[in-house]
């Protein structure tokens, strides 16, 4: 029914932009030329109109070559209908028409189209049998993905790479090694790269390291690229500079990896000298300049990026349209809807849903979403996100059983959310029907379990966990923390060495966490140095606050406050009140004074500081 709406509205808007195009100026070269853009811009609109040109030209309107471009750039839009009507007016689709729809159903989230259009294929070729193989393993359903694979008549070095791209995406670290010591022996850098990410993505830079040292022949750019790229997932930005400093040669992909190694810790001074130095920009390098801009809470000039760079995708929207909601300016992003919804892009609809909803603007959020018909799984999967945050849990399983195609965010959104409201068992059926060679699907429901003040099902769920991964660990030592279980926290951080793995920022997150609700201010510091010393992690303005609050339940107030004042932040409204209320405790009038000062002058929004200065001053009058 969706992709029938779809394909309706599809046809009214292509009769709308095809009226005022005439085929005299039709040009074949610029047309390809087009589509090709528009596809890589994901702009939907664009597409239709040179869709409604090459219709109207007498003598290209049957061109296979341009009608397949149509059936690609449709699918990079995540426009399955428009694909569909282009593959249905081709007077000989041939094995790659096929190919290219398998596809844009499967980047549509349409995948049961997907197989369908693959089993009336009459010659299915490597390409097709890979392109399954992808489109399942993109959403998550690597066990699907294997199947295929396992069918295939003759398996090539492309499709040995897209099942280990598969399991490497899934966080299933042991299914990525055994399909990477299968494969055939001739394997290329694609291969060993894939196998890089995977071992980074699980928390083993050690082993990725490895890896790309032992590349002895065909150590290309590419590889060099994604050894940077892994330091900067595990947190290691100076370790990314390194690499990079070393490189033989350098691309526009080089100084990416470097600029968003910065961007994932806050950094927009050093992300900006990147971005200004750069000899080349592509659409990833503005994108890892917005994503500067937004984690360093500077949403103002994250917008005004936006409106400078040469074309946008979704990345370029939810970045901006989150940071404008982190910073509670969503006036701002109402003005970026007015402004830009004549687009008729559905990425830029569906980061105005996802935008609105994670933000709280439920009622805006709806109405965006109810409005159109063709919003892609981020949609879909945001207002589903949005409802569990609420606590309207009905809604929620509405949105997820009517969604199109589910993929493991979705799940993921639904087992939180009955987790959050207290209906561990629900959380437990949704988490029965998810694809089992996930770490994302045992994570979740170790995490459900925790919130559910449930350690040892959680326990005894992790220590089951098929694909041990720094993630799985994270969530057990972030659930024991939370739980005031700290001995059990620390003991098990101390352990994750000995698996082999190493922590991320999130794991020094728990740990620090357990060290301040254990008063541990000794262990806590010693962790706090190590995470930058040993494993190369910047701290971010969380872990401030961790330390902040150890110091300041300690009743080392000068020592918290020196901390503060030498934060590579601007102090927030967090760290200010977690020392008023250490000065409180202590009876501190003159620094709690000072301090309190300085939040209501920089953060006048909140008033807790008027009643924790006046508890101050109440306290000392007592005392008098």
């Amino acid at each position: 029914m969706l992709l029938r709406n779809e394909r309706k509205r599809a046809r009214s808007l292509l009769d709308l932009t095809g009226s005022s195009f005439s085929s005299e100026s039709f040009d074949w070269k610029e047309a390809a030329r087009a589509i090709k853009v528009a596809g890589a811009a994901r702009d939907l609109a664009r597409s239709r109109i040179i869709h409604a040109q090459i219709s109207a030209s007498k003598t290209n309107r049957g061109d296979r070559f341009l009608l397949n471009l149509l059936i690609e750039s449709y699918g990079k839009c995540h426009s399955a209908a428009d694909a569909l009507a282009v593959f249905q007016s081709m007077p000989m689709p041939n094995t790659f028409s096929y190919n290219l729809l398998i596809t844009a159903f499967a980047q549509a989230g349409h995948l049961e189209e997907a197989r369908s259009t693959f089993e009336e294929l009459p010659l299915k070729s490597v390409v097709s049998w890979t392109a399954m193989i992808t489109a399942y393993a993109n959403v998550g359903h690597v066990d699907l993905a294997r199947s295929f694979f396992d069918r295939m008549p003759q398996p090539n070095l492309v499709s040995w790479t897209a099942i280990l791209q598969g399991y490497a995406l899934a966080g299933d670290l042991e299914g990525a090694r055994q399909i990477f010591y299968s494969m055939p022996e001739d394997r290329d850098a694609v291969a060993v790269n894939a196998m890089i990410v995977a071992y980074a993505d699980s928390g083993h830079t050690v082993e990725a390291r490895g890896l790309f040292d032992g590349i002895v022949q065909g150590r290309d750019l590419v590889s060099w690229n994604t050894m940077i790229q892994a330091y900067a997932t595990s947190g290691r930005v100076e370790s990314s500079r390194w690499i990079f400093e070393r490189m033989p040669a350098r691309d526009v992909f080089s100084w990416t990896a470097l600029l968003t190694a910065n961007a994932q810790v806050g950094g927009a001074v050093e992300c900006r000298r990147i971005f200004d130095t750069m000899p080349g920009k592509n659409l990833v390098s503005w994108n890892g300049m917005l994503l500067g801009y937004s984690q360093s809470g500077q949403a103002d000039l994250a917008r005004v990026l936006l409106e400078r760079m040469p074309c946008w995708d979704e990345n370029s929207w939810n970045t901006v349209i989150t940071a404008l909601g982190q910073g509670g300016e969503m006036d701002a992003a109402r003005d970026l809807l007015e402004k830009y919804q004549d687009l008729g892009s559905v990425v830029v609809w569906s980061a105005l849903v996802k935008g609105f909803a994670l933000n709280g603007y439920l009622e805006e959020a709806e109405k965006l979403f109810h409005s159109r018909l063709d919003l892609d799984t981020v949609a879909w999967t945001s207002m589903l996100a949005a409802y569990a945050l609420k606590g309207l849990m009905d809604r929620a399983r509405e949105t997820f059983d009517r969604m199109p195609s589910k993929d493991l965010v979705a799940f993921t959104a639904l087992i939180q959310g009955y987790a959050q409201s207290g209906h561990i068992a629900e959380a437990r059926r949704v988490f029965s029907r998810m694809p089992k060679n996930s770490a994302l699907s045992w994570t979740t429901m170790i995490q459900a379990l925790g919130q559910a003040g449930q350690l040892q099902e959680a326990r005894i769920l992790f220590d089951a966990t098929p694909q041990q991964c720094v993630i799985a660990w994270t969530t057990m030592i972030q659930a024991y923390a939370s739980s005031g279980m700290d001995d059990e926290s620390l003991e098990l951080f101390r352990l994750l060495d000995q698996a082999g793995l190493r922590p991320n920022t999130i794991t020094y997150l728990g740990v620090l966490t357990a060290c301040s609700h254990a008063g541990l201010v000794d262990d806590g510091h010693y962790y706090f140095v190590s995470m930058s010393r040993d494993q190369e992690i910047v701290p971010s303005v969380e872990h401030f606050h961790c330390m902040v609050d150890i110091l300041a339940r300690s009743g080392r107030v000068s020592d918290a406050v020196e901390l503060v004042q030498s934060m590579p932040f601007v102090p927030d409204s967090m760290a200010l009140t977690t020392l008023l209320n250490s000065c409180r405790a202590d009876g501190d009038v003159g620094r709690g004074a000072s301090v309190a000062e300085s939040l209501l002058r920089s953060h006048p929004e909140n008033t807790s500081g008027y009643s924790l200065l006046a508890g101050i001053f109440a306290g000392a009058t007592e005392e008098a």
